[in-house]
Protein backbone atom coordinates (compact mmCIF):
# COMPACT_ATOMS: atom_id res chain seq x y z
CA UNK A 1 0.00 0.00 0.00
CA UNK A 2 2.54 2.44 0.74
CA UNK A 3 4.54 2.22 -2.72
CA UNK A 4 1.37 2.64 -3.92
CA UNK A 5 0.57 5.59 -2.07
CA UNK A 6 3.93 7.07 -2.62
CA UNK A 7 3.85 6.60 -6.45
CA UNK A 8 0.70 8.82 -6.56
CA UNK A 9 1.46 12.49 -7.86
CA UNK A 10 0.79 15.31 -4.76
CA UNK A 11 -2.42 15.95 -5.84
CA UNK A 12 -4.00 13.14 -6.78
CA UNK A 13 -7.13 12.26 -4.22
CA UNK A 14 -5.47 9.44 -2.36
CA UNK A 15 -2.62 10.97 -1.36
CA UNK A 16 -5.20 13.81 -0.23
CA UNK A 17 -6.98 11.75 1.74
CA UNK A 18 -3.75 10.48 3.29
CA UNK A 19 -3.16 13.50 4.49
CA UNK A 20 -6.07 14.36 5.40
CA UNK A 21 -6.18 11.36 7.57
CA UNK A 22 -3.14 12.21 9.92
CA UNK A 23 -3.13 13.98 13.14
CA UNK A 24 -1.83 17.39 13.40
CA UNK A 25 1.26 15.61 15.53
CA UNK A 26 1.61 13.04 12.85
CA UNK A 27 1.48 15.84 10.09
CA UNK A 28 3.91 17.68 11.65
CA UNK A 29 6.51 14.64 11.98
CA UNK A 30 6.08 13.59 8.48
CA UNK A 31 6.83 17.52 7.52
CA UNK A 32 10.19 17.33 9.89
CA UNK A 33 11.51 14.38 7.95
CA UNK A 34 10.74 15.62 4.28
CA UNK A 35 13.00 15.08 1.45
CA UNK A 36 11.32 17.35 -1.61
CA UNK A 37 14.25 16.39 -3.51
CA UNK A 38 13.65 12.58 -3.58
CA UNK A 39 9.79 13.47 -4.62
CA UNK A 40 8.33 13.41 -7.80
CA UNK A 41 7.53 16.55 -9.35
CA UNK A 42 5.81 17.26 -12.45
CA UNK A 43 7.52 19.41 -15.16
CA UNK A 44 5.22 22.50 -14.11
CA UNK A 45 6.45 22.09 -10.57
CA UNK A 46 9.85 21.96 -11.66
CA UNK A 47 9.16 25.09 -13.18
CA UNK A 48 7.42 27.17 -10.94
CA UNK A 49 10.54 26.34 -8.62
CA UNK A 50 12.85 27.84 -11.26
CA UNK A 51 10.69 30.42 -12.16
CA UNK A 52 10.69 31.27 -7.99
CA UNK A 53 14.15 31.02 -7.73
CA UNK A 54 15.13 32.92 -10.68
CA UNK A 55 13.16 35.43 -9.84
CA UNK A 56 14.48 35.86 -6.10
CA UNK A 57 17.85 35.94 -7.14
CA UNK A 58 17.04 38.93 -9.43
CA UNK A 59 15.20 40.69 -6.90
CA UNK A 60 18.43 40.60 -4.92
CA UNK A 61 20.47 41.77 -7.54
CA UNK A 62 18.94 44.31 -8.02
CA UNK A 63 18.83 45.40 -4.01
CA UNK A 64 21.94 43.67 -2.87
CA UNK A 65 21.02 42.72 0.06
CA UNK A 66 21.82 39.83 2.55
CA UNK A 67 23.12 36.80 0.95
CA UNK A 68 22.19 34.82 -2.60
CA UNK A 69 19.58 33.28 -2.04
CA UNK A 70 19.57 29.50 -1.82
CA UNK A 71 17.95 27.18 -4.54
CA UNK A 72 14.96 24.88 -3.86
CA UNK A 73 15.73 21.29 -3.58
CA UNK A 74 14.09 19.82 -6.59
CA UNK A 75 13.89 16.06 -7.53
CA UNK A 76 17.47 15.21 -10.20
CA UNK A 77 19.22 18.38 -8.88
CA UNK A 78 22.11 17.90 -6.91
CA UNK A 79 22.96 19.02 -3.84
CA UNK A 80 26.04 20.75 -3.45
CA UNK A 81 28.51 18.29 -1.20
CA UNK A 82 30.06 19.90 1.79
CA UNK A 83 33.83 20.61 1.81
CA UNK A 84 36.13 18.51 3.67
CA UNK A 85 37.65 19.68 6.85
CA UNK A 86 40.81 20.10 8.04
CA UNK A 87 42.58 18.76 10.62
CA UNK A 88 43.04 20.49 13.85
CA UNK A 89 46.97 20.56 13.79
CA UNK A 90 46.25 22.14 9.87
CA UNK A 91 43.92 24.73 11.27
CA UNK A 92 46.43 26.07 13.74
CA UNK A 93 49.40 25.95 11.31
CA UNK A 94 47.27 28.12 8.99
CA UNK A 95 46.40 30.29 11.52
CA UNK A 96 49.93 30.97 12.99
CA UNK A 97 50.86 31.24 9.11
CA UNK A 98 48.39 34.26 8.88
CA UNK A 99 49.18 35.82 12.24
CA UNK A 100 52.95 35.64 11.10
CA UNK A 101 52.00 37.20 7.54
CA UNK A 102 49.77 39.65 8.89
CA UNK A 103 53.22 41.22 11.73
CA UNK A 104 55.12 41.36 8.81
Amino acid sequence: MRLLIDGLSFESQTATDARNAMTPEQLAEALRHAEPERGRWSRTEMLLADIEYRLRVLVWQQHGKGDKPEAPKRPGIGVARASKSISTAAFDYLRRLRERTANE
